[in-house]
């Protein structure tokens, strides 16, 4: 059986300010794609600086970046996109931005920006798996990620 290079030595960058979210996702994560390492940072400030130690020891960066809009604010959330895209060292990693937002203003900016993808934020916690089921089918099975350089 044929297994795609975005699963070796894979890992996720979640961004998110609500721990209740990240809670689902690494849940829904580590059902769906358990050989993921997950990372969990909570602003611009922690992204960063675990990007940066990354880079400075060598290590992969993580293959995907899920970005929560809302940091608490939309513009947190935009100006850490954007200072991810303005980066050389990881502006090729892709990043879904994941919101409540379904405003098309927040979409089309997303995308403006660089984001990758933009997956609206389910209500009910029995709609978290099935988005998780699809993030792995697309992002893991069906995509070629960018290969550490």
């Amino acid at each position: 059986m044929y297994t795609s290079p975005n699963y070796r030595q894979a890992s996720i960058l979640v961004i998110d300010d609500n721990a209740d979210h990240w809670l689902i996702m690494q849940q829904a994560l580590n059902a769906f794609i358990p050989q993921l390492k997950t990372i969990w940072t909570t602003g611009a400030e922690g992204t960063f600086d675990y990007l940066d130690q990354c880079v400075e020891v060598g290590k992969q960066i993580p293959k995907l970046i899920l970005l929560d809009l809302y940091l608490p604010t939309r513009q947190e959330g935009k100006q850490l996109l954007q200072q991810l895209k303005a980066n050389v060292h990881y502006r090729n990693t892709p990043v879904v931005v994941l919101s409540h937002s379904s405003q098309r203003d927040d979409i089309y900016e997303m995308y403006d920006l660089g984001g990758s993808s933009y997956m609206v934020k389910p209500l009910a916690l029995d709609e978290w798996l099935p988005l998780f089921e699809a993030l792995k089918i697309y992002w893991w099975d069906t995509t070629t990620l960018p290969l550490p350089s």
